[in-house]
């Protein structure tokens, strides 16, 4: 009889399934953002929520991410998670005004200068852009180079 335990059986050990709202807690380890992390057969730490995913429901395609619908990083329930790509990601983080820098909501540059009218202006990325800053900056290079 085998001492180790399966990755299911230690999955298990480390979940929390009493909550009100439905999210199972990762009681484990987890990483610096909160994701609950269970080290796996190769001794690389990987998330929980795509653990449980893949208990529940098979295989993740590469470059698919697990998403989770309650934004709890360390709820690993599986009606919680949904799979999606980063760019998906991206899109849930925005629409939950979850974004660390919601540019848009910004009416001026980090000068003061307004984000408007003949001052705007939008860089190859779709960025808005300060054109006083730029200016000002194109001038400063050039009175160094000259």
């Amino acid at each position: 009889m085998s001492t180790f335990k399966t990755i299911a059986e230690r999955f298990w050990s480390k979940v929390n399934r009493r909550d009100s709202h439905g999210c199972w807690y990762w009681t484990a380890s987890r990483n610096a953002k909160g994701y609950g992390q269970l080290m796996y057969r190769d001794g690389i730490p990987r998330h929980a929520h795509r653990i449980s995913w893949e208990l529940h429901n098979g295989y993740i395609p590469e470059g698919i991410w697990v998403l989770h619908r309650c934004d709890v990083p360390h709820c690993v329930n599986p009606s919680h998670l949904f799979l999606g790509t980063q760019t998906d990601n991206m899109r849930d983080m925005v629409a939950k005004k979850r974004h660390w820098c919601p540019a848009k909501e910004k009416t001026h540059c980090p000068h003061g200068h307004p984000y408007s009218g003949h001052n705007l202006i939008l860089n190859k990325r779709g960025w808005r852009e300060c054109r006083t800053c730029n200016n000002d900056k194109a001038r400063r290079y050039e009175s160094k180079h000259q």
